[in-house]
């Protein structure tokens, strides 16, 4: 009984750590006018457990996010946040930049943002953690499979009068760990000292026929939306930091990287459904290996 019992415990704790509404996220306003300064933060468990065929029994809980931000402006038409992540400490990095940018929001139906932000690929990446179902995302949304993290540049949003269509343009600098087995993208504000540095450039179209569905999953609303999205970049290593070729074998140098996507979501009286399908082309310096990947992820 008392074994049932104490199974019963663990499975309910690890479903609360699976469940990204299990995250703590909020913040204090402080507001004079036009005027006004946000703190707030994100904390996000998870649990982590290793079964080898071969081998012992590991597992570990630790902080999957754990991100402070700051926001503020002194202008209507401005505004500045800057968010970092404790939680994923790597080398030298101690901590991990996310959001640090300027925005300016005076133009009509369109704002520009220079600094680090998100890329405009991928609808599960550019859904927030914390509007996301489960606190690990899916192939689809994970920058380790082709999918740009946030990118220091220039990055434009925008919708029509109606907001049915919205739109969003980027040209950054990226960074990608020269990896022979993976597509893992970073901001060149984290990157290691081996990674490969390079320009891209891309956009996506989003069509909303009953009105703006924002990026998040679940349906609280109760009201129906239904959104169909294309994206596509384009980046090239700008040459400046190669270090295996030639003969690369488990680390290869990234000459250039393509990718599609189309994706689409729907909700209804309750029921929330998102699909996303992307292809990537990757060619790398060593002309003799290429490759080229897809990654589908299924309906949430």
């Amino acid at each position: 009984m008392q074994s049932a019992t104490r199974n019963i415990i663990k499975l309910a704790v690890l479903s609360a750590l699976a469940s990204s509404t299990t995250a703590y996220a909020g913040g204090v306003t402080y507001k004079d006018g036009d005027k006004y300064l946000k703190i707030g933060g994100r904390v996000q468990m998870q649990y982590y457990q290793a079964d080898p065929d071969k081998g012992e029994t590991t597992d570990e809980l630790f902080f999957r996010r754990l991100r402070p931000y700051i926001e503020g402006s002194t202008h209507k038409d401005w505004k500045a946040k800057i968010q970092w992540d404790m939680g994923k400490a790597e080398n030298g990095n101690e901590i991990a930049v996310k959001d640090a940018y300027f925005a300016y929001k005076g133009l009509t139906n369109m704002k520009i943002i220079v600094g680090n932000t998100k890329f405009p690929f991928s609808r599960e990446a550019l859904t927030s953690s914390k509007k996301q179902q489960l606190v690990e995302r899916t192939f689809v949304g994970d920058h380790n499979y082709g999918t740009p993290d946030r990118n220091l540049g220039i990055h434009l949003r925008g919708h029509s009068e109606s907001k049915k269509l919205t739109w969003g343009l980027s040209g950054a600098v990226a960074a990608i760990d020269p990896d022979a087995k993976k597509l893992d993208f970073d901001t060149p504000a984290n990157r290691n000292d081996d990674f490969n540095e390079g320009f891209i450039v891309g956009g996506r179209v989003d069509f909303h026929p009953f009105g703006k569905l924002k990026f998040s999953q679940g349906d609280f609303s109760r009201k129906t939306k239904a959104t169909i999205g294309v994206a596509a970049y384009s980046w090239n290593n700008d040459g400046d930091n190669n270090s295996y070729t030639p003969n690369a074998s488990k680390k290869a140098d990234i000459d250039s990287v393509t990718g599609l996507e189309i994706s689409g979501a729907f909700r209804a009286a309750g029921f929330s459904v998102d699909a996303e399908y992307n292809s990537f082309n990757a060619d790398t310096v060593e002309k003799d290996l290429t490759a080229a990947c897809t990654r589908t992820a299924q309906p949430r």
